[in-house]
């Protein structure tokens, strides 16, 4: 029996001293813990569930470096750990993520490697480093099987392009301490192995399994909604985020959004807690920075959905104190800080649209606006300096990440221009050279796309789901297509999404695809493909200035508030309800649902 498994004690009862480390259970009962991993001896020889010690270790903190390299082992990673490196360990707080773990974009499960240095500088966040082999995982074969295709293979291809520590460090470890955590990774990596095709009236295999390790997370979260600590709460946040993301996987995306909007409030009780301790939120370095970090992405998604869930008014207000650094030392960072301007422009466009006298409040929101726009050419010229496209000139994948990036910064910038105003859908008329070079770095994307290899071996993926988590183009484009009014731009833009094949977290390409494409023909009154341009360019050719005629929508056939309404199950029904004003200054309230088996869209009344 290894010696992390005996009694120390050598007795039972509850006579011992009481411990402030070991596992939950034991705690409760206030009964010593030997503090075995990933169940002690006591609680497994009496036939108990163990509840393990927390991600951050008995009594909220993390394991020690003994404690686990003493414990039963979990294989992370098929590779040798990185040595720690001594000035790892020394980093300060506002130094680049990328000195702690940035791995080249699309490595494989072969190439990555875990960084074992510290989330954290200070002693109370330490992690261990972790062990490299599957020797007693106490699960069944099966279990032991998925799990082992989650670090091979799901937390390779889940994150999608822009992986960052959550995935590669803090998840993993978060599994080999906390049961309820590794229930639910079970889950979400079942439902991604498989695509499912069709809906059966009977569950697969799979999907019973999916079904049963959700339940044993559940029953496992129990026990954190009950301590109301900021290690149990984290606990929750960390699954709340896998919860997402398996709902995402399975196209059950309303209950994806109602997660979402659950974990959004719990993050303001998280931000509170440690605002009483004076630590920051956004340290990317901690665990905490790593989940609000996750939870950031997550929350874009829905923003570009339509849907108006936000941070409190306090992390808003963090977010817009955050600065831009000079140079940014990999795409990593740069994505970081690109997420947060473009939290920034939804933030302003909803306080806009809930003013009640627009005047006053263009006026009161000017000087964020200016704010936006100045750290938005802050963010370019960190970008250019950086030299990060000679730096990918050698990788395709870092080649894909530079153009998705300026697509996303040239997005960002339309909606910072336009943002204040009452007659936003007339400006978007302004921003045609942007909406152009949105375009054009998508077609670049498509050049550099065929010489592209998946990151993970195709017998692997030969049935695995062709989603990721992420976003990546699905939703600059489908802006593109919504609000930029020249035919041939827009026309193209929808010709790109109907020829993507995966989905990108909550955006599925064909959705995006045929909403933009009634959009089209609700402003335009015709079906865009019967219009001159029909078949008049190839994907790969990027429009010419002849081709880019000045719009002559009026503001009465323009749309506007468009708000997507994915489909809740594959292949479901999918809807979209905008606005349209007027000549006599009336709204109309549009509600379209499209039939998945006639391909129609029908007015909903």
């Amino acid at each position: 029996m290894p010696r992390s498994q005996k009694n120390p004690t050598g007795s039972s009862g509850r006579s011992g001293p009481k411990v402030k480390s070991g596992c939950r259970t034991c705690k409760i009962r206030k009964v010593k813990c030997d503090e075995g991993k990933p169940s002690c001896y006591r609680c497994s020889s009496s036939s108990r569930v163990c509840d393990g010690y927390g991600v951050w270790g008995g009594d909220g903190h993390l394991p020690s470096r003994n404690a686990t390299q003493t414990g039963v082992k979990l294989a992370i990673s098929r590779n040798k750990t990185r040595p720690r490196n001594e000035k790892y360990a020394n980093s300060k707080f506002g130094q680049s993520e990328s000195q702690f773990c940035d791995f080249p974009l699309g490595c494989t499960g072969a190439d990555m490697k875990m960084d074992n240095a510290s989330l954290s500088t200070t002693g109370q966040w330490e992690i261990g480093p972790v062990p490299m082999s599957l020797v007693e995982f106490p699960a069944a074969a099966h279990e032991r099987g998925v799990f082992f295709w989650f670090q091979q293979y799901t937390v390779n291809k889940i994150p999608g392009l822009f992986s960052f520590k959550f995935w590669s460090s803090l998840l993993p470890r978060a599994c080999y301490s906390e049961p309820a955590i590794l229930h639910a990774v079970l889950a979400l990596t079942s439902a991604h192995k498989y695509e499912q095709l069709e809906t059966t009236s009977s569950l697969s295999t799979d999907e019973k399994f999916t079904l049963e390790a959700y339940g044993k997370a559940i029953h496992c979260l129990r026990t954190d909604f009950g301590l109301k600590s900021n290690t149990s709460l984290k606990v929750i946040l960390i699954a709340c985020i896998v919860f997402v993301c398996l709902e995402i996987v399975q196209q059950h995306h309303a209950t994806a959004i109602t997660h979402l909007a659950n974990g959004l409030r719990l993050i303001e009780q998280l931000e509170r807690s440690l605002a009483a301790e004076a630590q920051p939120l956004f340290d990317h370095h901690e665990p905490e920075g790593l989940i609000f970090q996750m939870f950031l992405r997550l929350k874009l998604q829905v923003n570009m959905l339509g849907y108006c869930y936000d941070f409190s008014s306090y992390i808003n207000n963090s977010l817009s104190a955050y600065r831009i650094p000079g140079r940014f030392l990999s795409m990593l960072e740069a994505r970081k800080y690109m997420d947060i301007l473009i939290s920034r422009a939804f933030e302003l466009e909803y306080l806009f649209q809930k003013a009640c006298f627009r005047e006053r409040a263009e006026r009161g929101l000017k000087d964020n606006q200016i704010s936006l726009r100045s750290d938005l050419d802050l963010w370019l010229q960190a970008f250019i300096s950086s030299f990060l496209q000679d730096k990918a000139a050698s990788n395709n994948w870092n080649k894909v990440a530079y153009n998705i990036l300026r697509m996303y910064h040239d997005m960002a910038y339309v909606m910072a221009e336009t943002c204040l105003s009452a007659h936003q859908e007339m400006l978007f008329d302004y921003q045609v050279e942007r909406f152009l070079s949105i375009l054009t770095y998508a077609i670049n994307t498509i050049t550099i796309s065929a010489g592209l290899q998946e990151p993970i071996l195709p017998e692997a993926t030969a049935k695995m789901q062709k989603s990721i988590v992420d976003i990546g183009w699905i939703p600059v484009l489908y802006y593109t297509a919504t609000r930029c009014r020249v035919a041939r731009i827009r026309l193209h833009a929808i010709r790109i999404l109907e020829l993507t094949s995966h989905r990108e977290g909550m955006w599925d390409a064909r959705v995006a695809a045929q909403v933009a494409q009634e959009v089209m023909r609700i402003e335009e009154a015709q079906d865009p493909y019967q219009s001159c341009l029909g078949d008049t360019f190839t994907l790969e050719m990027i429009p010419k200035r002849k081709e880019l005629k000045t719009p002559t929508l009026g503001a009465s056939q323009r749309v506007s508030n468009i708000q997507v309404i994915p489909p809740d199950e594959p292949w479901g029904m999918i809807g979209f309800m905008c606005r349209k004003k007027h000549n006599n200054s009336n709204w109309e309230v549009i509600w379209k649902e499209n039939d998945p088996i006639s391909g129609m869209w029908l007015d909903v009344v």
